[in-house]
């Protein structure tokens, strides 16, 4: 029974042990010089990618192409302003709502036939 008890404390102070040597393992990785090396190559890296992405949207934004999209961008504000881009849409939709009608009216009415033995309406 002594034997088990010991087994047992022994088995108990193995795993604290282990969870002691993981937890100066992570803290001496976490303090070394390599993990500061590498975490300040990481901001100067970040920082330059900054730089150069705020190169190009200054290139792009001054650019032909910037330009021409920052105008068509302006003309499509405009139009959404003066109520062409509202008409526009609104007539497309009554137009495809008609035919949609239309096309139904036509099914209805055959159907309506069919059931009748009625010879459909030639339109």
């Amino acid at each position: 029974m002594s034997e088990e008890k010991q087994e047992r404390g022994t088995l108990r102070d193995e795993f604290r042990n282990l969870g002691e040597n993981l937890k100066e393992m992570v803290n001496s990785a976490w303090e070394s010089e390599e993990r500061r090396k590498l975490q300040s190559e990481l901001e100067e890296g970040m920082h330059e990618l900054g730089n150069v992405l705020n190169e190009l949207a200054a290139n792009f934004k001054s650019g032909e192409m910037g330009q021409t999209i920052r105008q068509e961008v302006d003309q499509f504000g405009e139009r959404v302003r003066s109520g062409e881009v509202e008409n526009k849409a609104r007539q497309e939709i009554l137009k495809a709502l008609k035919m949609l009608n239309k096309e139904l009216e036509k099914a209805s009415e055959k159907f309506e036939d069919s059931e009748t033995g009625q010879e459909p309406e030639v339109k």
